[in-house]
């Protein structure tokens, strides 16, 4: 029992460092001997571990779709999507969410991007199967075209408005606040009453 704790430990310290590093260096230009150094583990710990970086980088993005799905839950448990009022304080939670994990979801989708053995999205099912199953339906009676809105009309511009306001903020001269008032605004006005604003 001590045992596994203790292993356990070693390699949450590993993951910490591994991340740390490249958040700090980038993924490419991080080397296995630079988190064994970060963490304070030898390179021969860290293998027992992990056998890969990629394996490092699968693991963080598991951590984080399990605490989007948490998340999701907690939010939406009790949530009438219909009101617009109640999405939109959703919207806020969420966005706040991702902002205060901006830079892992960019190494994440950065990396995937790169890397071709890392374009699958596969690990986003977890995360879409909560949010139907949250709605009152069950994944395989979910239409093509539920799905096809539901990611590229709903996560991605979530996840990219996370990524990217505070550059095009300051790139525009645009306040932040006003910025995201308008961003949640035309989103919920989309999404609960979808085509209902007439603008093209």
């Amino acid at each position: 029992m001590a045992a596994n704790k203790a292993s356990e430990k070693t390699r949450q310290k590993i993951l910490d460092a591994a991340q740390q590093e490249f958040l700090a260096n980038g993924y490419e230009k991080t080397s296995v001997e630079e988190i064994a150094r970060r963490a304070g583990v030898t390179k021969m710990m860290l293998y027992y571990h992990f056998s890969t970086k990629q394996n490092m980088l699968h693991e963080m993005m598991a951590k984080l779709v399990a605490e989007i799905k948490a998340e999701l839950q907690t939010r939406m448990a009790s949530m009438d999507l219909n009101d617009p009022a109640q999405f939109h304080t959703h919207l806020q939670g969420m966005l706040a969410f991702y902002q205060q994990r901006q830079a892992l979801i960019r190494l994440i989708v950065l990396q995937s991007i790169d890397n071709a053995e890392a374009r699958s999205l596969a690990a986003l099912k977890d995360v879409f199967e909560t949010v139907i199953a949250l709605n009152g339906s069950q994944p395989g009676q979910v239409s093509e075209e539920r799905l096809v809105r539901l990611f590229f009309f709903n996560a991605l511009p979530m996840a990219m408005y996370a990524l990217l306001a505070d550059a095009f903020c300051a790139d525009f001269g645009i306040a932040p606040e006003r910025c995201e008032q308008v961003f949640l605004e035309t989103f919920t006005r989309e999404f609960v009453h979808p085509g209902a604003s007439g603008e093209g």
